[in-house]
């Protein structure tokens, strides 16, 4: 019986040709949900014999863009944990004729769609982004901040685009937001306001944790360049400094002719920052100390996302965390989540 401890999952295929559906045996595969720190879209990975269901010969009747379907129950709760289509098939014919399937939720298209677009200076942030989601065919909800900009044009990757409106509103406002699928609509939230948190505690769910620190990143003063003259050469004309007391001068550079002589953004175009004094101190605030990641391995609890809030109690952690990337094994029942502190 499924419970808290013993989740177990669910994993269907709809064929479109054949308009079939097929209810597939979770024990007798590999199966694995993904979602990772530079993917919008969830992955699901699965390795399964290549047998008959119902009749069908699994390598000879599932194709790409068949959907796929994930549930998962532990007990108390039953629900689907991801929709999407199958993206790759590969069948390895030897001892053992195995099929391994990766399927994505609907936003791979935003990932692998590229587009070019122009909107007028005083659009908010909401308003581009559900005005792309339209372009696309996609519904979405969008409750995180929201900011006006300038003339902004795009083209790129269609996710990307989506992507760089958010960093922008994300540098100005300091709150980190999240893209996710649900029931197949894009939504776009503030990172760590889920409803339910989850306890991760040791004794009980967790497996085990890792911590690191690491200076790799860290920057502790900002140079300010000027326009570069006839042979190339920009000069440094100040620089902003951060703790180098502690940490040591670890310098990046930051071109001040992006900006005009007052150091203000350009009227017309549509920057992150308002100044080159705001860069450099938005710089030394993100960077000016070394980064912090914790890693926890645990009982599997299939509704805990990328981009939810989790509290661990265990080795080091103990502290409420934001989850920027998880697996799900459906397999071995358990998860593994990479944490940042939540701020």
């Amino acid at each position: 019986m499924p419970s808290k401890l013993n989740p177990r999952y669910a994993l269907s295929f709809y064929l479109v040709d054949s308009n079939v559906v097929l209810n597939c045996e979770i024990d007798t595969m590999q199966l694995t949900l993904s979602e990772t720190k530079n993917e919008i879209a969830q992955r699901v990975n699965i390795a399964m014999a290549n047998t008959t269901v119902d009749g069908h010969l699994l390598s000879e009747c599932i194709h790409p863009r068949d959907r796929v379907v994930v549930s998962a129950d532990d007990g108390e709760r039953d629900e689907v944990v991801f929709r999407g289509y199958v993206w790759s098939i590969t069948y390895t014919n030897s001892r053992m004729k195995i099929l391994q399937i990766t399927a994505y939720d609907c936003l791979i298209y935003l990932m692998q769609t590229e587009d070019s677009r122009y909107y007028r200076s005083g659009l908010r942030s909401d308003q581009i982004i559900l005005d792309i989601c339209a372009a696309w065919g996609i519904t979405g909800e969008y409750i995180y901040a929201a900011i006006a900009h300038r003339n902004l044009p795009m083209s790129g990757k269609v996710a990307d685009m989506i992507v760089s409106v958010l960093d922008k509103v994300k540098a100005r406002t300091k709150q980190k937001y999240i893209i996710r699928s649900v029931n197949e609509d894009m939504n776009i939230w503030r990172a760590g306001t889920n409803g339910e948190v989850f306890d991760l505690v040791r004794g009980y769910n967790v497996i085990s944790t890792s911590s690191n620190v690491d200076m790799s990143k860290v920057v502790t003063s900002v140079a300010i360049t000027s326009k570069a003259d006839d042979n190339g050469y920009s000069a440094i004309e100040r620089t902003v400094d951060g703790d180098t007391g502690k940490w040591g001068t670890l310098r990046r550079i930051v071109s001040g002719s992006a900006y005009q002589n007052d150091g203000t953004r350009s009227a017309d175009r549509d920057r992150i920052y308002n100044s080159v004094d705001d860069e450099a101190y938005a710089i030394l605030d993100e960077y000016g100390e070394p980064v912090h990641t914790f890693s926890c391995k645990a009982v599997d609890i299939p509704w805990v996302r990328k981009g939810d809030a989790v509290n661990v109690i265990a080795g080091d952690l103990s502290a409420k965390y934001l989850v920027t990337s998880i697996k799900h094994d459906a397999a071995a029942k358990t998860m593994e989540l990479d944490l940042e502190t939540l701020k």
